[in-house]
């Protein structure tokens, strides 16, 4: 059974659409109507998406999302945006990731993290330059993806 859910929300003349759990074959993307041009989609509470999952998200993408002329991306998580640089039908073109979040791991006490890029403040224009290196109180963290291929999706979505 699917943890998955949906709280759907209609806030200043724009859709808010606060999604959280696994999506997978048994995710439900129900409830929801377009009543605005805009649509905010917060995945911070995502925690995986499987195959069928992908499957369930891009029909629901297709069949409501594309109807609106602007979609941002909240706090898209790293499994997110795997998923997004591998399958080129995830997103689509008035997709806009508006902040996302990168793994970093610091060696000394064995600690992952992942920390929030946001656009303006971090990046724009499809330009980001990721931190090979970041302090933290646990020591020196290192960007734990390859930049190259984990940014990808960038330049297409922002």
């Amino acid at each position: 059974m699917s943890t998955f859910s949906m709280n759907i929300q209609s806030i200043k003349n724009e859709d808010y659409i606060i999604m959280s759990g696994v999506i997978d074959e048994d995710a439900k993307f129900e409830g929801f109507d377009k009543t605005t041009s805009s649509l905010t989609l917060d995945l911070e509470s995502v925690e995986y998406i499987n195959s069928c999952g992908i499957r369930e998200w891009i029909n629901w993408v297709e069949k409501h999302v594309v109807l609106y002329d602007e979609v941002k991306i909240l706090n898209c998580p790293y499994n997110i945006i795997e998923v997004a640089n591998v399958v080129a039908s995830f997103f689509k073109p008035n997709f806009k990731v508006n902040s996302f979040y990168v793994p970093y791991y610091v060696a000394d006490t064995d600690e992952a993290f992942y920390k929030l890029f946001i656009k303006e403040a971090d990046y724009s224009g499809g330009k980001l330059e990721l931190p090979e290196m970041i302090d933290t109180l646990q020591g020196k963290a290192e960007l734990d993806v390859i930049p190259e291929k984990f940014l990808k999706f960038l330049s297409d979505f922002i």
